[in-house]
């Protein structure tokens, strides 16, 4: 039975044009809710240490990168791409018209971000448009990490992902927290049906403490079929967890896991760290 729905196609299309139009008609909305959390987090770094330098695992087309340094929201960015207006536009011409839309939406406190990816076109394409700020192709669960691509790491100070765990394991962690020059934070909303806990686990050893923010639960987007949302539900029922409202109303949910060193977690609790910065909230973005 097939786990999750295949957007293969739309992930490695030149443009993100398909990727916004299908993920759109199944009301995608995780990286709204990421933004939020990932944009406090990244100004708790700055004021601790200096603005921080971004590393967005699975990033795409970089969405990720787009809602964090810019006021857009994904609808903004899904009728960007979908309109009538860039529909027979060439790629040379869509960066163009990207990097005017984001040029006037450019935050004064955006961040210097990196993504991570295995798909060459969707990077390459987010590089291309200012939306990243250095992108990195690599497959770190079958790869070791080659020493350009752990040059790139050095200086990372907070890691996030959004919906992304499952396609990306402990091995991708676990490599990149080595080949930062101090051990990184982590944001991750993670898939309840595919959990969080054996990337906590292995990050243990690297002194990295994991904490999930009790009652943040959020949708990421609708089940594409009948097949997925019997799949995801007799995933649940496996682990013996009960599925909530929102999956049994046909939706992937997703939990907030914080990745912090120890030293870090002792100072403040995850409740305390995003404090009224985060909603605790069940719903839509």
């Amino acid at each position: 039975m097939t786990a999750k729905a295949d957007f293969t196609d739309e992930y490695n299309a030149t443009d993100p044009r398909a990727y916004y139009a299908n993920l759109g008609d199944l009301a995608y909305q995780v990286p709204a809710h990421g933004s939020a959390v990932f944009r406090h987090l990244s100004d708790v770094i700055d004021e601790r240490s200096g603005p921080p330098t971004v590393l967005d695992v699975c990033c795409s087309y970089g969405i990720n990168a787009a809602l964090l340094n810019h006021d857009l929201s994904f609808e903004d960015l899904r009728h960007h791409y979908t309109s009538p207006a860039v529909e027979g536009l060439s790629r040379r011409e869509l960066v163009d018209a990207d990097r005017q839309l984001l040029a006037a939406r450019r935050r004064p406190d955006a961040r210097r971000v990196l993504g991570l990816d295995v798909s060459e076109n969707a990077v390459g394409y987010a590089v291309e448009a200012g939306l990243l700020d250095g992108g990195i192709v690599a497959d770190l669960e079958s790869e070791a990490v080659p020493g350009e691509v752990a040059a790139q790491l050095g200086p990372v100070d907070l890691v996030t992902i959004t919906g992304g765990v499952g396609y990306v394991n402990e091995g991708t962690f676990e490599q990149i927290v080595s080949a930062c020059d101090a051990p990184p934070w982590i944001a991750a909303l993670s898939l309840r049906w595919i959990g969080f806990d054996p990337i906590a686990e292995s990050l243990e050893e690297h002194g990295l403490v994991t904490e999930r923010l009790d009652g943040y639960a959020v949708r990421q987007r609708r089940f594409a079929d009948a097949v997925e949302r019997d799949h995801v539900l007799g995933v649940l029922e496996d682990r013996g967890i009960l599925p909530n409202e929102m999956e049994e109303e046909g939706w992937h949910c997703a939990e907030l896991y914080v990745v912090r060193p120890e030293g870090a977690a002792r100072e403040e609790s995850v409740d305390e760290l995003l404090g009224d910065a985060v909603p605790h909230l069940v719903g839509d973005a």
